[in-house]
């Protein structure tokens, strides 16, 4: 029966099965992912006046730069040019922007599989109720299990065991009533008055299996 509340079936997601609905988490993860890539790059490289080819506000990589610069000018103004010194500071420049890209590349790839995750959490129920549907389609009314822990659309998902708990129980009435009709038949012998009536019965015997069937 689905008046209760049953347990959850005892199973655990596997990322093999967490993309039940790929266009819906696919294209809200992206989206996410993307947002964060372009924040990231502004935050990083900006964007470059088309004339004089500076930042047009600061960015982690727009101060490396300008530092480098003054540690080139700085070296060469004392005298010092050591090519060795000036390709020291320009290593350190492109060992911080190889950081930003791997910071940036991590970060979009925890992003991916954290959206793929959270978006699951709603592809599931909605996955999960498109099963049951399937089911009553086909006239079976099993068992309705509650969410995992952690799934979301609970509250919806409450209204759609409600309505199958409700659903199941017209069912069990049909069944109980052909139950009270086929056993009325056989006490006052039906079947054998007329073959129509013989017919009838065989119908309403086979309704009463799929009914009872459904009820599983």
């Amino acid at each position: 029966m689905t008046g209760g509340r049953p347990q959850a079936a005892t199973y655990k997601r596997s990322w093999k099965n967490y993309l039940l609905n790929s266009k819906y988490q696919l294209r809200f993860t992206l989206f996410m992912v993307s947002i964060a890539a372009v924040l990231m790059y502004m935050l990083a490289w900006g964007i470059r006046s088309p004339s004089t080819h500076e930042h047009l506000w600061p960015t982690v990589m727009g101060e490396a730069e300008s530092a480098t610069k003054v540690g080139v000018n700085t070296i060469q103004g004392l005298g010092f040019d050591d090519p060795a010194q000036i390709a020291a500071l320009k290593s350190q420049e492109s060992q911080l922007e190889w950081i930003l890209v791997g910071t940036v590349v991590v970060l979009c790839g925890g992003l991916f599989f954290f959206g793929i995750k959270m978006t699951h959490k709603v592809a599931g129920p909605l996955h999960k109720i498109g099963l049951y549907l399937d089911k009553v389609k086909d006239g079976k009314y099993d068992t309705v299990y509650n969410l995992r822990k952690g799934d979301q659309l609970v509250e919806f998902f409450e209204h759609f065991k409600e309505a199958h708990t409700a659903l199941r129980k017209v069912q069990e009435k049909d069944v109980q009533t052909l139950r009270d009709l086929m056993a009325a038949a056989a006490q006052s012998d039906l079947p054998g008055k007329s073959p129509e009536l013989s017919a009838a019965l065989d119908d309403l015997r086979k309704l009463l299996a799929s009914k009872e069937a459904g009820l599983v």
